[in-house]
């Protein structure tokens, strides 16, 4: 299922306008982003757990010019 799709369901199963689910939809993946980058994790019951993690930079090379960089 993609974005419309979610927003489509999400407005037939409340009653929303699909203009009013859509911004439910990113309203709440707004706040999740914004917990996340402030190190502190989302639980949400039934659904899912989101937490930050650490990971090691990794070396990557850009294809078209072979400039090497770090990705986080």
């Amino acid at each position: 299922m993609n974005k419309q799709e979610f927003v489509d369901r999400l407005a037939d199963k409340t009653g929303l306008t699909k203009k009013e689910a859509r911004k439910v939809l990113d309203t709440a993946v707004e706040l999740i982003q914004q917990a996340l980058a402030g190190n502190e994790p989302v639980n949400i019951t039934g659904f899912g757990k989101f937490e930050p993690r650490a990971r090691k930079a990794s070396n990557r090379i850009n294809p078209r010019t072979g400039e090497k960089f770090k990705v986080p």
